[in-house]
């Protein structure tokens, strides 16, 4: 019987496919690690071991200053208040808006279906960029309001394709007959 969990390579370009793949990854996860574990060293260093440059991968002159003068600032409850209301308004305004305008994109017998999704995968390629999306938000008065950070993300045009898509592939055609002779 052959052990399933050794890999046997049969010829030797799948050998070497493997082991660039291994390294590919080796190096990915170095360069995600060493600025993490530099980023947890300068937090737990002294400010002068930092600016001077003695900080590499260790903390220097440990302490827990920074943290504990991060934990007395006022400002951070509101902080994490803000970003819980954020994510739940943002989310639920973002499902709201993607089923109403994947459910109708997913009906066969909308005349308007495929300019409306030609228009739809248009903005996904190419969208305006930043400054349009801040002189559209400064003309909406939104500046400096809870909703500047909500309006501009509540549909993403991916996400009505995949429930667009979700919709077809789910409910079948009969569903929707059964339900418009019952009225």
């Amino acid at each position: 019987k052959k052990n399933m969990s050794v890999r046997y390579y049969t010829k030797p370009k799948d050998y070497i496919y493997m082991v660039l793949v291994h390294i590919l990854c080796a190096v990915s996860v170095i360069c995600i690690l060493i600025p993490l574990i530099y980023v947890v060293a300068a937090s737990f260093s002294s400010p002068k071991a930092l600016l001077s440059g003695r900080v590499f991968l260790v903390p220097v002159d440990f302490t827990l200053r920074g943290y504990k003068m991060l934990l007395k600032h006022e400002l951070l409850v509101t902080g994490f208040c803000n970003s819980l209301l954020y994510t739940v308004v943002g989310t639920v305004i973002n499902l709201v808006m993607t089923v109403l305008a994947a459910y109708p994109l997913s009906r066969k017998d909308l005349a308007i279906r495929n300019p409306v999704m030609l228009l739809f995968t248009f903005t996904m390629l190419f969208n305006g960029g930043m400054i349009p999306t801040y002189l559209v938000v400064s003309k909406l008065h939104l500046i400096d309001t809870f909703w500047a950070m909500v309006i501009p993300s509540a549909m993403g045009v991916w996400n009505v394709i995949l429930t667009k898509t979700y919709i077809q592939s789910s409910i079948p055609l009969e569903i929707y007959e059964s339900a418009s002779i019952d009225g």
